[in-house]
């Protein structure tokens, strides 16, 4: 039979009819439809994914590393919070409830879920004894934390201690017996592990105590305190052991726990009327209606760290969407000519759009697979690395596989989200032309930089106005409530700089033409890699926003960092200068109670050299400072109290107003007043000269000496003006307040003036009226480089010429290392040998503040080089495989290896040098703001770290593309005809 032609065939399907009904051949279901092209859509994005391994695990490399961060966040963070029952094991052990006496006589209210009262009724009650309270069986350990002195493996130290039976099995999860016996009696004690090192003992050994109470202690046995890291060295005894008090549960410094006795809410209200607190197992388990009781304020703290964290985790999706984009915009171009041919057969734009997206959805779910197995990995590896010992650093393993579960789903739609830009472009795509193979230079908008000049200056100003507005707001106390303004104020801050960033994103296609003009004239390899980055925005403007927000954010930490470090250490109360250490020569003698001088200093030197790596050491000599009477009950005779007592003046005019408002009580308006006026005030810096004399005299403020004495204090050589101060009879002032007129003032009392004084006086050293006598002498100011107790110095002869008693005051020793504990031990017991007071004698050494802020920069700085290597490996690898046609061209044409490398080299300058600077620029406004005059914290930025971050690492990944050019471009025929 002969087979009909297909114009015959389609006439006689005409005639025979529709086999299906109306409608359904000619317009599916929309669900088949979509279905029909998501599987399309994806079974390309595989074979896509496939055919392109290297970019394809680029972008699962780019997708798995936010989601292995954020994976690991979600170990880490539950890990540190606690369920109600790890919570009560570590705080009560298996005992009921914990209390304490709060505000014995005072009613209060509390937390039920925090040992701490909230606020006082105001209504007094009598004391009363705890233990009359509860039941007279009621069984009780109460446990406080003291101090005793201790022969240790080197010497003598001051070390922690807890009196209280916290080996009792009840305690057990709180305190945990980990080796030996328990105690039995107040001559045996337990310690921890870091304790037992300390002290160079194994169990069964013997430690000597020496104070409190001379005595030798077996050490028995193991215990371990959950809540403190394992370095923690504790003794532990029953109570008595070193020298506390046996009724301890009455002390308010004590937490005194009951292993049997059920206290419920309404006992725990009733135990608040005595000014008690309780921490209850039952009140846990049952808690009383939210509203009926005063809650702890943590929730605005918790919001705005995980606002901030939230913050932190948005910007680093941002940067990885941008970067991903970037990828999926160049792998579309490389696939113009395939989909174009698919469009070119009838598919619609969102077929094309769901094949780009697609790609994202893979990868996407590719890079959340990848991400949470190495986020859970690196999440456990950092527990188990920075784990100290507490129980209440990580208080369980809390692994919650739904949380992981929704972390990689997030990683699906990050990378869709990606590839979403790219895939809507590619919809749009001149068929006709990709199928040439023509490609259609972007053509800038000149509205996008306006709208970004605009954007940054009002982020700008929002920032340092939201700075001006904490200042003031703060002053008059409108931020002690987190309410609403408090929020405003923080959005301010918050949002000023995001703006700005946004606002140098949209005008940073206009800075890359700028600069593309600018080096035009450095050479051809100069001119082709800035015009391609100026005309390439879609993917340079991502790498180089990534640069940004990542310097920006280590910029503003390392900023904060050192202004808060400069800010603590310009506050800090330095006794002499650091590295050195301070013997006084002056001691309580504990038979006669009475305070003694050393009189041979020669043997504290030796026991210094001895003991500390010492440069310098010397015996300085002064004048004693006037002291508070030896006891209430002592009499001064009538020639002690005709006795005339010399002290150095402060000049009224220069002394500190502002101080005399902390002698009584203040609400918080009037001590924010009092510290706004003491910050404004240069009488008031200094805290050795505003606290005026001592009372017990432990700082004497006149010293005597020569040039080389002076110089050891300063720990530098006194200027020539200090040496002929010295020289001619004048004085060396360390503070600038004691001068009036170039001339201090020595002035003298009476014994009983002094006496009148102590007693009748808030400060020590006021209200005494006219002196007795007075002298002034010449004097210049040698400040040392920190402010240190040391107020002025003079020659022997002057203080002879004076009629000034002086004698040795202390040893003084300058190190050329910062001495350890041992050799601290070792000095101190050295000391106690000589003075014949075991464990009454303890060395000063000066260490400084503490600082973390250099390591923590450098930190940042590593992270942030790292991220920005990143960015701009990818920003150039893409650019590489994107521009490989140019490259062939160049290649064709002759052009020399020393372009291509020169091309790479010029291409990260730009992309990662105006990122970099860019950053660092806007990074800066926000410490401004929050450091400006007024707001309690000096400006201080690290200008190395700046430096280093915003010229030298951009110049090093330009070097590192300069070493690194990639393959050689093959020259293809098709290029050359």
């Amino acid at each position: 039979m002969k087979h009909p032609g297909p114009r015959r065939a389609s006439a006689q399907a005409a005639q025979a009819g529709p086999l299906l009904a109306p409608g359904m051949a000619t317009n599916p279901p929309r669900l088949f439809a979509a279905l029909r092209r998501a599987r399309v859509a994806l079974r390309i994005a595989r074979r896509s994914t496939a055919r392109s391994p290297g970019r394809s695990a680029l972008i699962v490399t780019l997708v798995a590393l936010p989601v292995a961060g954020m994976a690991a966040i979600t170990l880490i963070i539950p890990s540190t919070v606690a369920t109600t029952a790890e919570r009560l094991a570590v705080t009560l052990g298996h005992t009921q409830a914990q209390i304490q006496l709060s505000m014995p006589g005072s009613g209060i209210q509390q937390d039920p879920f925090f040992l701490m009262s909230s606020a006082s009724t105001g209504e007094e009650t009598e004391p009363v004894e705890l233990r009359a309270l509860f039941p007279a069986d009621t069984r009780m350990i109460p446990v406080f934390d003291t101090s005793v002195t201790a022969k240790t493996r080197s010497g003598v130290a001051v070390l922690d201690a807890v009196e209280g039976e916290t080996w009792d099995p009840s305690l057990a999860g709180h305190y945990d017996v980990t080796a030996g016996q328990t105690p039995q009696n107040t001559n045996e004690v337990m310690a921890s592990a870091a304790m037992l090192d300390r002290l160079g003992l194994s169990l069964g050994d013997e430690a000597e105590l020496l104070a409190p109470e001379e005595k030798t202690v077996t050490v028995v046995g193991a215990l371990d305190d959950r809540t403190q890291p394992s370095s923690r060295q504790t003794l532990f005894g029953f109570p008595g052991t070193f020298g506390g008090d046996t009724g301890a549960e009455n002390n308010p410094e004590a937490k005194t726990y009951l292993p049997d006795t059920i206290v419920d809410w309404a006992q725990v209200q009733k135990l608040n009327e005595h000014g008690i607190v309780a921490l209850s197992r039952d009140v846990f388990e049952n808690p009383p209606p939210a509203g009926t009781y005063p809650a702890v304020s943590e929730g605005s703290a918790l919001g705005t760290w995980l606002l901030v964290a939230g913050l932190i985790v948005g910007f680093g999706l941002l940067e990885v969407m941008l970067l991903a984009g970037a990828a999926f915009a160049v792998g579309a171009r490389a696939q113009e000519r395939s989909l174009a041919t698919v469009a070119s057969v009838g598919s619609n734009r969102s077929t094309i759009f769901s094949i780009i997206a697609a790609n994202g959805i893979v990868l996407g779910a590719l890079g959340g697979i990848v991400g949470v197995g190495i986020g859970i990995g690196a999440g456990s590896a950092f527990m188990l690395l920075t784990d100290d010992g507490s129980a209440t650093m990580y208080f369980g393993y809390h692994l919650w596989w739904p949380a992981m579960i929704g972390v990689a789903i997030f990683a699906i739609i990050v990378g869709w989200g990606g590839a979403v830009v790219p895939a809507i472009r590619a919809s749009k795509l001149d068929v006709i032309a990709a199928l040439r193979g023509a490609r259609r230079p972007s053509i800038p908008s000149k509205r996008r930089p306006v709208i970004g000049i605009i954007a940054v200056l009002v982020g700008i100003s929002l920032t340092l106005l939201g700075g001006i507005l904490n200042i003031v707001l703060a002053e008059q106390g409108f931020l002690e409530a987190r309410d609403l303004l408090y929020w405003a104020l923080f959005a301010m801050l918050l949002v000023g700089p995001i703006v700005a960033q946004l606002g140098l994103l949209l005008c940073s296609g206009l800075v890359l033409r700028l600069l593309a003009r600018l080096l035009s004239k450095r050479g051809v390899a100069a001119r082709l890699a800035s015009r391609d980055a100026a005309r390439n925005t879609g993917r340079s403007v991502p790498a180089l926003a990534v640069i940004m927000t990542t310097v920006f954010a280590a910029v503003f930490a390392m900023t904060m960092m050192t202004s808060t470090e400069t800010t603590n250490r310009a506050n800090y109360d330095y006794s002499t200068m650091p590295g050195q250490v301070r013997l006084t020569l002056t001691y309580p003698d504990q038979e006669t109670r009475l305070v003694t001088t050393f009189a041979e200093p020669d043997a504290f030197v030796a026991a210094a050299r001895a003991s500390v790596d010492v440069d310098t050491v010397r015996t300085l000599k002064g004048v004693a400072d006037p002291r508070g009477p030896k006891s209430r009950d002592a009499q001064l005779s009538d020639t002690e109290s005709a006795q005339l007592l010399p002290t150095l003046a402060l000049p009224p005019a220069n002394r500190c107003s502002a101080i005399s408002a902390w002698d009584g009580p203040l609400t918080t308006q009037a001590a924010r007043k009092a510290m706004k006026e003491m910050e404004a005030d240069w009488r008031c810096q200094h805290p050795f000269v505003t606290s005026g004399i001592s009372s017990n005299g432990s700082r004497d403020h006149i010293m005597v000496g020569d040039n080389a004495d002076l110089a050891l204090i300063l720990d530098s050589e006194p200027t020539q003006a200090a040496k002929d101060a010295l020289a001619n009879g004048g004085a060396v002032s360390l503070y600038p307040e004691y001068l009036t007129d170039d001339k201090v003032t020595i002035s003298w009392w009476t014994a009983a003036s002094w006496e009148d004084s102590f007693y009748g006086t808030s400060r020590f050293g006021e209200g005494m009226g006219e002196a007795e006598k007075s002298v002034s002498i010449n004097a210049v100011v040698n400040e040392a480089a920190h402010p240190i107790n040391f107020g002025i110095f003079i020659s022997e002869q002057t203080a002879q010429t004076l009629g000034l008693d002086y004698a040795d005051s202390i040893v003084l020793a300058s190190t050329t290392a910062l001495p350890t504990d041992d050799q601290t031990d070792a000095l101190n017991a050295a000391i106690d040998t000589l003075i014949q007071q075991p464990g009454r004698y303890w060395a000063e050494v000066e260490r400084g503040p503490t600082t973390a802020s250099n390591a923590l920069s450098w930190g940042l700085l590593a992270l942030c080089a790292l991220i920005a290597v990143g960015a701009a490996a990818v920003a150039i690898g893409l650019a590489r495989f994107d521009g490989r046609r140019d490259h062939a061209t160049l290649a064709a044409i002759g052009s020399s290896p020393r372009v291509q490398r020169g091309f790479g080299f010029w291409q990260a300058v730009m992309i990662a040098g105006t990122g970099a600077v860019l950053g660092t620029a806007i990074g800066l406004i926000p410490p401004i703001a929050l450091t400006l005059p007024g707001s309690g914290t000096s400006f201080a930025a690290p200008w190395l770290l700046i430096v280093t971050i915003a010229i030298l690492l951009p110049l090093a990944i330009a070097c590192g593309s300069w070493l690194f050019p990639g393959r050689k471009a093959a020259v293809y025929r098709a290029v050359i005809e």
